[in-house]
């Protein structure tokens, strides 16, 4: 299949999957904040940072080293397989051994012990099927990805639901991750290993060429896990469970928007941009496309959620999480600025510097808890902020001031990108979501209908302004989902 033939059905299949994920995710979360406290969601995310910072080291950036690497013989491949499977072991071994740290030490939380002593197994259950997942995305082959996604996405909500409804309270989300997982993992050798099974082979001379590239996507992976799992660190520590709780679930809410939408070309633009690498001018145009693409299909989203903030709370969450659409208004923004970095990854990956990316993160590092401590804790000194809110705004602050040298130090040096450039693809979006949403949001705020019927309506109306004004002020998006529906998708890339 053609180079371009492949991208359109890559992306069209990441698409669905990305609709299908976001959907159940908004689901999911709906219906579990109806039935689990705050406290539960607290010390969920509290596990997940320890669980999401050892799952980097376990991959030792061995699968993002097969994906880059164009040329892998049967014996590297199995092993790196063996190696992955190893070192999450010895990781999943780890992490249960060090959980009264993390649980006593570093939180102060009791509560916390068993849950990350049984999620800790999600590094071997995710270690099984990770390669095969990645040698379909490297051939761009994302049809059966989705039905798997689906599938597990399903089997984990329902579990989900089960088991907070028989009363297992936070076990209810770890239970549903793991057997979601393995659901993931045996559909993945069922439906995409094609008959492939690892050799009874390990040599260290088979992996010492991917070691130099992965250790710079460990570095810069970990680094990166660091300075996003911070807030939830410092916020477990500072501002317990329960404040943690209100203000982990609409971050987490505009997480899942960045995590399942931004993939739908990202997924996609790293093995492409590691094919056509040697084209500065190709990498500058799929660089380019891609952060116009994600930001043309998150901006309403974010701009959405930032102006209707307490009506999507109350639909989302149910009542009693009013805190939580406080600060969700400032979160939605908080994600948009975040969310304009975000492709840079596909961009790093597929050049092969992940060492740049690993600098720019330890520059972040130093800056990310100085900030995170003024917000959390000096700010409400001066009455302006409770802890919650004041670390919200300090975040905001940070990434709106990272915007131009994530540019400068980052884009400009490996696609040649002017700020210009840069900007018209991340920012213009947002221009036409707020000329689209606004005027119905302060209608919506004058006549003072705040019922769900009025919201709905509102939303109705404000996804057709931005549909219709798209096509006047961001023609090349529009044209390029038509052709996307077309099936052309990716003519110019």
């Amino acid at each position: 299949m053609a180079l371009r033939a492949k991208t359109f059905s890559a992306v069209r299949w990441t698409a669905a999957a990305s609709l299908i994920k976001i959907l159940l995710r908004i689901f999911q979360i709906s219906i579990l904040a109806r039935l689990l406290p705050k406290e539960d969601f607290g010390l969920m995310a509290m596990a997940l940072v320890v669980i999401d910072f050892a799952s980097i080291f376990s991959d030792l950036g061995l699968n993002s080293a097969f994906m880059q690497k164009k040329d892998v013989t049967a014996n590297e491949r199995s092993s790196l397989f063996w190696a992955n499977i190893f070192s999450s072991l010895v990781f999943c071994m780890l992490t249960m051994v060090l959980s009264p740290f993390f649980s006593y030490v570093v939180y102060g939380e009791s509560r916390l012990l068993w849950v990350i002593i049984l999620i800790a197994p999600l590094f071997i259950i995710n270690a099984l099927g990770v390669q095969i997942k990645t040698n379909s995305e490297k051939e761009l082959n994302f049809k059966r990805i989705t039905y798997i996604d689906l599938v597990s996405g399903v089997t984990s909500l329902i579990l989900a639901i089960i088991f907070a409804k028989a009363g297992f309270g936070v076990f209810s989300l770890v239970y549903s991750s793991i057997l979601g997982s393995l659901t993931t993992t045996l559909l993945y050798w069922i439906f995409l290993s094609h008959s492939w099974r690892p050799n009874i082979h390990f040599s260290f001379n088979d992996i010492r060429r991917f070691l130099g590239f992965g250790g710079s996507v460990v570095g810069y992976n970990i680094v990166g896990q660091i300075n996003l799992s911070l807030d939830i660190v410092l916020g477990g520590k500072l501002l317990g469970a329960l404040q943690l709780g209100a203000y982990s679930v609409p971050r987490n809410l505009i997480l899942q928007i960045q995590f399942t939408i931004n993939p739908i070309i990202t997924r996609v633009g790293f093995p492409l941009i590691a094919q056509i690498q040697d084209d500065i001018v190709r990498v500058k145009k799929v660089y380019l496309k891609t952060i116009a693409t994600t930001s043309s299909i998150t901006a309403p989203l974010y701009v959405g959620l930032a102006l209707f903030a307490s009506e999507s709370a109350r639909l989302l969450l149910g009542p009693g999480w009013d805190k939580s659409g406080e600060l969700l208004r400032i979160i939605a923004i908080w994600g948009a600025f975040r969310s304009f970095g975000n492709p840079v990854g596909s961009l790093l990956l597929g050049m092969g510097r992940a060492d740049w990316g690993f600098r720019w993160n330890l520059f972040m590092l130093i800056v990310t808890p100085l900030t995170l401590v003024t917000g959390v804790y000096f700010l409400p000194k001066f009455g302006w902020f409770d802890g919650t809110s004041g670390m919200v705004y300090a975040l905001l602050s940070l990434f709106v001031f990272s915007y131009i040298p994530l540019w400068r130090f980052l884009v400009k040096p490996l696609c040649g990108a002017t700020l210009w450039e840069y900007a018209i693809a991340t920012l213009k979006p947002f221009g036409v979501s707020i000329i689209s949403i606004l005027p119905v949001f302060l209608i919506f705020q004058f006549y003072g209908n705040r019922s769900m019927s009025a919201f709905g309506i509102s939303i109705i109306i404000s996804a057709l302004n931005y549909i219709l004004l798209s096509h006047y002020l961001n023609r090349e998006w529009s044209d390029s989902m038509k052709e996307l529906i077309k099936g052309s998708f990716g003519k110019n890339l």
